[in-house]
């Protein structure tokens, strides 16, 4: 598509000379701007210093738009390098203009934008800064709207104007429904970033001859297992959760003990959730099963609410802290084991016979 002449630049173009100048518009994503021009000059309300060395040519066809340019800022008296680092500059909104005036100084000037996209540092050193910039369409849109599509939060942790959050923690894993990112500080309104909509998914508990009344349920999926006590050796030995029955034992993998059942009930067409740690351990199960982030972590948290990175603890022959690396709606329906424990309300329950998460089996009433 070929560029609008704004009003006024033909009448420049025309004139015998027209002085020419490039200018440089930096926008940091803490809203920070710089504004650097091959000449000192004003444009508007926006003062230039003249610290832009050289602008890289732009060459733009009808089947062939520019997809990015270079700049290069003088930093020989650290006005500019000696605020701003690499880091600054990721993300940061650049615009390349022009600037146009009459040199008898009849005409007025004009400004004309050429291009715009987000800038990447290449070099910052005693004499210059270098910096590539982006298009557009080349910069996966962060120059295009007032933020990108990742699930991950764009505000930078404890932003006055964005995060809002003011706490003692110095980290932040960008994620919303998180323990260590917005969940876990009361912050998911101010929650800065495109995640996908929740999933809906029916509540436990509707009416049924086999579903169990409302509330968080620990139910894993019938093909898993679990670990119980061995009739003949007492110690853990897994069995399919589809052959518990009450007289076995369930093996509470933080204490080390085993505890009898109170019920099992199967409940069917449950929606199945699956919850993967980084060491392999898996397990499927309904949306509302109870898993242990750490050892002190009495209650659990419902599957669903986990997201790659949050704390969770497994048992592969022992204990074992580890991390989540998926969380998902497995997208499809199942029948579940809802289990009741006499006490303990430990367990663990997992999709292969020798690594498990470790779980538990009904939500502890709130302290008064």
């Amino acid at each position: 598509m070929a560029r609008t002449i704004p009003s006024g630049l033909q009448d420049l173009l025309d004139l015998p000379s027209c002085e020419t100048q490039t200018t440089l518009d930096l926008t940091l994503v803490d809203t920070t701007e710089y504004h650097v021009a091959t000449a000192e000059l004003t444009v508007g309300a926006v003062d230039y210093t003249a610290d832009l060395r050289r602008s890289n040519e732009l060459k733009q066809t009808v089947f062939s738009p520019p997809d990015r340019g270079g700049v290069i800022i003088q930093n020989v008296d650290k006005v500019f390098g000696g605020y701003v680092v690499a880091e600054d500059l990721v993300k940061a909104e650049a615009v390349i203009g022009r600037y146009h005036a009459d040199p008898a100084g009849v005409l007025p000037a004009v400004w004309v934008e050429l291009f715009r996209g987000e800038a990447m540092p290449l070099v910052i050193d005693e004499t210059q800064v270098q910096i590539e910039i982006l298009g557009d369409m080349a910069a996966a849109g962060y120059c295009i709207g007032a933020n990108t599509l990742a699930e991950n939060c764009q505000s930078p942790f404890k932003h006055a104007l964005t995060c809002g959050y003011s706490g003692g923690e110095t980290t932040c894993n960008k994620k919303r429904k998180s323990k260590l990112g917005c969940l876990g500080r009361s912050n998911e309104h101010r929650f800065f970033g495109m995640e996908y909509p929740d999933i809906q998914i029916p509540a436990v508990g509707l009416a049924g001859p086999n579903n169990p009344p409302p509330g968080h349920q620990t139910c894993p999926r019938l093909d898993q297992y679990v670990l119980i006590r061995c009739i003949t050796c007492s110690r853990p030995v897994p069995k399919i959760v589809r052959r518990l029955k009450p007289y076995h034992e369930l093996f509470n993998p933080v204490s080390g003990m085993f505890h009898e059942i109170k019920s099992l009930t199967v409940v069917h067409n449950e929606p199945i959730w699956c919850l993967t740690a980084e060491n392999g351990a898996r397990n499927y199960s309904s949306f509302s099963h109870l898993v242990l982030w750490y050892r002190e972590h009495v209650t659990g948290e419902p599957v669903a609410n986990f997201v790659p990175g949050d704390p969770v603890l497994t048992w592969t022959g022992g204990l074992e802290d580890s991390k989540t690396a998926d969380a998902r709606y497995a997208l499809e329906w199942g029948s579940v084991m809802k289990i009741e424990m006499m006490d303990g309300h430990i367990y663990a329950a997992g999709d292969e016979d020798d690594k498990f998460l470790v779980c538990h089996n009904s939500k502890q009433p709130p302290l008064d």
